[in-house]
C-alpha cells in the first residue's frame, strides 16, 4: 500500500487495531498495528485501556522486506515501535506526527508530518536513479464499526517522487483470548502520475543507460496487500507482536522493467512496553 515506508515508514495508526500497508508500507506498519490491538495498552487492574486514552508505546523489533516495491530481493532492517498519545498530539509509525482528532465515538481524523523512503542506488539497475528519502504531509480518518476497523489516508510527498498517494485499509481484529488477538486486513494504494512516474518509470536517459525499456505510467492502483498480524500479550504492559504480508503490484506500474516480481512478501516481529498509569 501505499508505500510511506520504503516507501512507507510512518503508517500504523492512531487508531489501535488498525492494518495497513507501508507501505514498502508495510511491515513497520503491521508491527506497529500489532503492538496497537485490543490489549495492547493495559490499565493496572488489568481493564484495557481506550485507544484515545493517552499512552506511549515502545519497542524494538526487526523486519524482512523487499528492497523496493516490485524487487525479487530482500533486505533486512531494524524495526521501531513507536505509538504515542497525548491529547490530541499523537506520533507513531503510521500517520508520523501530527494530531487525531475524534469526531465521534466511530470516528477519528489526523494529519501528521511522516518519514518517506526512497530506494537506494544499489537497488536498482545501473543507469537507473535512486530516489531520496523524503518528508510527506499525510491525512487520515478511521472509522470503526461493526468490529471492522478502516482507514483511509492521502499523503502528499514534499522530496524523493514529489507524488501524491491515497491508501484504505480495512482489518478485523479476533480476540482468541484474554492474551492473543489476531488481525487480518487488506488494502490498497492509488497513486498520481507524478509518483508512478518517478518510482515505476524508466527516462529515455534511464532507458540509454540501463538497457531497460522506456515507460511512463499514469494515475492508478498500483498495489493490493494482504496482511495479518497476531498480537500476544506477555503482561498488562508487554506485548509480542509478529505479521506478514503479501503486496501485489497492480495496474500499468506492473509492466514496468523495474517490476522483477509482481508479489512481494514481507514479516516482522517485535516486543513492544505500554507506560501508563
Amino acid at each position: 500500500m501505499t508505500t510511506i515506508f520504503g516507501r512507507s515508514f510512518f503508517r500504523a495508526n492512531g487508531a489501535k487495531a488498525d492494518v495497513s500497508k507501508i507501505p514498502a508500507v508495510r511491515v513497520f506498519t503491521l508491527c506497529l498495528a500489532g503492538s496497537m490491538v485490543p490489549g495492547a495498552a493495559m490499565a493496572k487492574d488489568g481493564e484495557q485501556t481506550p485507544y484515545m486514552a493517552d499512552h506511549i508505546t515502545i519497542g524494538a523489533g526487526a523486519s524482512v522486506l523487499p528492497t523496493f516495491e516490485g524487487s525479487d530481493s530482500t533486505r533486512i532492517l531494524p524495526l521501531p515501535v513507536i505509538d504515542i498519545r497525548q491529547g490530541i498530539f499523537v506520533a507513531n509509525t503510521y500517520s508520523g506526527i501530527g494530531v487525531s482528532v475524534p469526531v465521534t465515538d466511530e470516528i477519528n481524523m489526523g494529519a501528521g508530518a511522516v518519514f518517506v523512503l526512497g530506494y537506494r542506488q544499489k537497488d536498482v539497475p545501473t543507469g537507473i536513479e535512486r530516489i531520496k528519502n523524503a518528508a510527506g504531509i499525510r491525512a487520515n480518518a478511521t472509522i470503526r464499526k461493526w468490529g471492522f476497523v478502516s482507514t483511509v489516508g492521502v499523503t502528499k510527498v514534499l522530496g524523493g517522487t514529489k507524488g501524491t498517494v491515497a491508501d484504505a485499509v480495512i482489518s478485523y481484529p479476533v480476540r482468541v483470548d484474554d492474551r492473543l488477538t489476531i488481525v487480518p486486513g487488506i488494502g490498497t494504494t492509488w497513486a498520481d502520475s507524478k509518483y508512478n512516474d518517478r518510482y515505476f518509470g524508466i527516462s529515455p536517459e534511464e532507458a540509454a543507460a540501463s538497457g531497460l525499456s522506456r515507460f511512463s505510467p499514469g494515475s492508478g492502483f498500483k498495489d493490493v496487500t494482504f496482511n495479518l498480524v497476531a498480537n500476544y500479550r506477555l503482561s498488562p504492559r508487554w506485548n509480542l507482536s509478529v505479521g506478514g504480508s503479501a503486496i501485489r503490484v497492480v495496474g500499468d506500474v506492473s509492466d514496468s522493467a523495474l517490476v522483477q516480481d509482481k508479489v512481494n512478501a514481507s514479516g516482522f516481529a517485535s516486543i513492544s512496553y505500554t507506560f501508563g498509569r
